[in-house]
């Protein structure tokens, strides 16, 4: 939730010029620290987000033969073992998949942005 010297922060820096996107007013404003992303964070939110969109995906294909059959179909050319057939154990395999994939590829995202911020 936030406290009213965030929102502060941000009505003030939405009138001036570059708005939020003025990464240097954004900085003087919290007196020089740089945003960054926990990468943990990154990691277990892409993680839960991009399995329970292979494990959604997998149930409802289950439920209804056909439903998202090319998308499952491509991650099966990606995700070595896992095949886009109907069954709860390739719908667990897919969804582990898929988490696994989130977490790495979440803290990847994190990191190359806390590194690049860094660089500036």
């Amino acid at each position: 939730m936030l406290g009213l010297a965030s929102v502060s922060v941000l009505l003030n820096l939405w009138g001036r010029p570059g708005g939020l996107a003025s990464t240097r007013k954004y900085r003087e404003t919290l007196g020089g620290a740089a945003m960054k992303l926990d990468v943990k964070t990154m990691a277990v939110a892409l993680a839960v987000l991009w399995g329970g969109a292979m494990g959604i995906t997998g149930l409802a294909n289950l439920l209804w033969p056909g439903y998202g059959q090319a998308f499952l179909d491509v991650m099966a050319s990606i995700y070595p073992g896992y095949h886009a057939t109907a069954g709860l154990g390739q719908v667990i395999a897919g969804a582990l998949y898929g988490a696994l994939d989130g977490a790495v590829g979440g803290a990847v995202l994190a990191w190359l942005y806390n590194y690049c911020g860094a660089r500036r």
